[in-house]
C-alpha cells in the first residue's frame, strides 16, 4: 500500500501543478486534469488509511499465527488449531470464526464494439461452502493469555479437497474477527484441508 501510493504520488504531482497553472488562467480547462488528481489522491488517501490500520491492529494484537495440531487435516475429520497472538485479545463483543471453501474462476468480459471491442479475463473467488460459528465475549476472555485453541468439523466430501497447483485454485480459509475497543481484529489463514488418502 505504502509503494503503491508514492508511486501514486509521483506520477500524479505534474498533473498537480498543471490543473493549478490552468485554475489561474482561468475558464474550464482544468476540470478533466483536477477530476483525475482528485480520484488519485482519494486512492493515496484510502491507501493511507489502510496501513494506518494494519499498524494500530499490530500494535494492539502483535503479529497473529495459527499452530497446527496435526498436519495435514483431512476431510470428514476436525480442524484442530490453536491461534497465537503476541499480545492478549480482548473481545468486546461476540467472536465470529468463519470457515470458507473459496474457488477461484476466470471471467472474460468485453468492452466497446466492432473493431474497438477489446476483452480482459480476471480471476473472481467463489465461497462454495461456508461455516460460522461465534463465541460470546465472557467466554472468549476468560480464557485469559494468548492463546486459544479451535476444534472445527469438517465435511467428508472430496469436492472441498484443497488443489491450490489448480488454475483456478481451490482452497480453504479461516477468517477470525474479535471486535475490540478501537480496530477491531481480523485474521485470515489458509488451511491445509485434503481427500482422506486411501
Amino acid at each position: 500500500h505504502l509503494i503503491f501510493s508514492a508511486f501514486l504520488i509521483l506520477f500524479t504531482t505534474p498533473f498537480h501543478f498543471m490543473t493549478y497553472e490552468l485554475w489561474q488562467e482561468g475558464g474550464y480547462s482544468w476540470l478533466f486534469p483536477g477530476v483525475f488528481c482528485a480520484a488519485a489522491d482519494a486512492c493515496v488517501l484510502l491507501c493511507l488509511l489502510r496501513v494506518l490500520r494494519l499498524v494500530t491492529r499490530w500494535l494492539k494484537c502483535g503479529r497473529p499465527r495459527i499452530s497446527f495440531q496435526r498436519f495435514p487435516f483431512f476431510l470428514g475429520g476436525n480442524l484442530d488449531v490453536d491461534l497465537i497472538c503476541s499480545q492478549q485479545i480482548v473481545a468486546t463483543g461476540e467472536v465470529t470464526v468463519g470457515l470458507r471453501y473459496i474457488q477461484e474462476a476466470f471471467e472474460t468480459s468485453r468492452s466497446g464494439s466492432g473493431s474497438n471491442s477489446s476483452t480482459s479475463t480476471s480471476v473472481v473467488c467463489y465461497q462454495t461452502y461456508e461455516d460460522i460459528w461465534t463465541i460470546d465475549a465472557d467466554q472468549w476472555n476468560a480464557i485469559g493469555g494468548v492463546g486459544r485453541a479451535m476444534s472445527i468439523p469438517l465435511p467428508n466430501e472430496s469436492k472441498y479437497c484443497n488443489d491450490l497447483l489448480a488454475r483456478p485454485a481451490r482452497y480453504w480459509d479461516l477468517k477470525i474477527t474479535v471486535p475490540m475497543n478501537g480496530v477491531d481484529y481480523e485474521a485470515s489463514f489458509l488451511m491445509p484441508v485434503y481427500d482422506q488418502i486411501s
